[in-house]
């Protein structure tokens, strides 16, 4: 039903919106959640999902990214096991959203996690052992979101355990065959940047009838952003490089100069969840707008 239809993609917009809010509100104040708020809503992917791809399951999935991150993050500064309970919801809503983001998502969930934990974790005292600070400091700093993230897994399990158990038993060769084969679907450098907007399909070469732009707003913002605050930032520097890195990985990945990588046995098994290079960008959206909202930084003013 259309009105079905056009309902979750006004509360995918609402919620995803509201969501990057209330991360990036909790370490850079509420001007610099608006602004990233803004930028998760209008950044070019997000806009190709909901406007050309009408895929509804990665636009929602959308809703899950940063609240994952928020709650994850959350459990470590507090370590609280009252947020466990929302990394394990959000991790679970994530997985049953859509799979295929989930799986794309968690090994930089779980980079974060780890790098944020060791970031935040002080030692008793300056005679602590690095053996006795692991297990005494880091690890309780880091146990509740990583409880919190296997009891997502144990939550999702009537999905996820059939999908691992009977994947053989599913033609999945004919999702990569043909058109679908991804060595035909690398984006090229110069697409970044390109105003073009398409209302067609991914083809092989450089001339998609579909945008795969970043956005010259949100790198912008990204940009000054991070020349403003860098002098200013301290802990929060690794979670910076953390999304920074992350979201220049998976661009690479998306483009055709990251081809090589899709050829190799165990790493090109892993990109090739994404079946299409270029779905590795939502990771770059995500990571873009995150980082946008450094341009009005709480500590700027």
């Amino acid at each position: 039903h259309t009105a079905a239809i056009e309902s979750i993609v006004v509360r995918s917009i609402i919620g995803s919106a509201g969501a990057m809010y209330l991360y990036v509100r909790s370490w850079q104040g509420a001007a610099a959640a608006m602004v990233a708020a803004l930028v998760y809503v209008y950044i070019p992917y997000h806009l190709l999902n909901l406007y050309v791809r009408a895929n509804l399951a990665e636009s929602m999935a959308f809703v899950w990214l940063p609240l994952c991150l928020w709650t994850v993050r959350q459990s470590i500064l507090y370590r609280s096991y009252g947020w466990f309970v929302g990394v394990a919801l959000c991790y679970a809503g994530l997985l049953l959203t859509s799979n295929l983001v989930f799986v794309l998502f968690t090994p930089w969930l779980g980079l974060y996690l780890l790098l944020v934990a060791l970031v935040y974790s002080r030692p008793k005292s300056m005679g602590q052992s690095m053996v006795q600070w692991l297990f005494s400091t880091w690890l309780r700093t880091a146990l509740a979101p990583l409880l919190g993230l296997a009891t997502g897994l144990a939550l999702g399990a009537n999905f996820l355990l059939p999908l691992i158990l009977e994947r053989n038993d599913v033609r999945t060769d004919q999702w990569f065959d043909g058109r679908y084969e991804a060595g035909g679907h690398f984006v090229y450098f110069h697409q970044l940047f390109s105003p073009y907007w398409g209302f067609g399909i991914s083809k092989i070469g450089p001339d998609d009838t579909m945008s795969f732009q970043l956005g010259i707003a949100p790198l912008t913002l990204v940009t000054v952003g991070l020349l403003l605050s860098w002098p200013l930032l301290r802990r929060q520097r690794w979670e910076v490089l953390t999304l920074l890195g992350a979201g220049v990985i998976a661009t690479f990945f998306g483009l055709q100069w990251g081809a090589p990588l899709w050829r190799l046995p165990v790493i090109g098994a892993a990109l090739g969840f994404a079946q299409f290079p270029w779905r590795w960008f939502g990771i770059t959206a995500l990571c873009l707008s995150v980082l946008s909202g450094l341009v009005v930084h709480y500590r700027l003013f």
